[in-house]
């Protein structure tokens, strides 16, 4: 008999490095929850440096400066466009 409520059987993949060997994060990491309220009191920047800290945690730096340039682009849009809707109407 099937058991709809058992877990399923696949094989949970732990975060690999480049070489195949699992990678173990060397600080605690940040919590999606974390990530969304530091965006929604700081900025994109904010939260794309707690999403950074997890990338260089778990051994990603590429990932974490990727992300990092990612934020402060979002960052500088936003202010541009508020600048823009805002001021443009008193220029």
């Amino acid at each position: 008999m099937n058991n709809t409520y058992a877990p399923p059987k696949a094989p949970v993949a732990d975060p690999v490095s480049d070489d195949g060997a699992p990678t173990v994060a060397s600080a605690p990491l940040y919590t999606t929850r974390q990530i969304g309220v530091g965006a929604f009191l700081g900025s994109a920047m904010a939260a794309a440096w707690l999403a950074a800290e997890n990338f260089k945690a778990v051994g990603q730096p590429l990932k974490a400066r990727r992300t990092l340039w990612l934020g402060l682009a979002v960052t500088i849009v936003t202010l541009l466009l508020v600048y823009y809707f805002v001021m443009g109407e008193s220029l």
